[in-house]
């Protein structure tokens, strides 16, 4: 299980919960046409996510890229599991639930930094599901880190 982010262009005033249904409806048609493309050889992911690839493993040479067959790109530490996968119309980024007090705030600040480029980078907006938030990146990092601690005691207690 993961804690999940999503990068890509929203409005902070925006209905979170339409725009996300409307997102999930239109990604499943996407990805058929993306399908398509790919059997074709045709699918190239776009220019402004190739560079922001790079620019995120220039800047943290921790993050191991790996470019899949099917046109995204992946981005992996593997010591904190954190993963930033890029797509065509968005950019997600991962966290296992594995870390607790001060690593978690260290692994979360790390995360930060990723997100503050690919805003930067993008001009997306970081959409958190779990908290049903377009996040502020200058304020919003102790409602993520509360969001995911208690998520990791409810696996605890679920799992005893």
């Amino acid at each position: 299980m993961t804690y999940d982010l999503q990068l890509f262009d929203i409005d902070r005033g925006a209905n979170l919960e339409g725009v996300l249904q409307a997102r999930e409806q239109e990604l499943v048609a996407k990805h058929q046409d993306m399908l398509r493309d790919m059997l074709n050889a045709q699918y190239v992911l776009p220019e402004l996510h190739q560079r922001v690839a790079e620019e995120l493993a220039d800047h943290y040479i921790v993050l191991d890229r790996v470019d899949a067959d099917s046109g995204f790109v992946e981005l992996t530490h593997e010591q904190y599991g954190i993963q930033i996968s890029i797509f065509d119309t968005e950019i997600a980024v991962t966290v296992p639930y594995w870390h607790q007090g001060k690593k978690a705030r260290l692994v979360w600040e790390e995360i930060w930094r990723y997100l503050t480029l690919i805003e930067a980078e993008t001009g997306y907006h970081t959409v958190d599901p779990q908290v049903g938030l377009v996040l502020d990146l200058s304020s919003d990092l102790p409602a993520v880190l509360s969001a995911y601690a208690e998520a990791m005691s409810a696996m605890r207690r679920t799992l005893r």
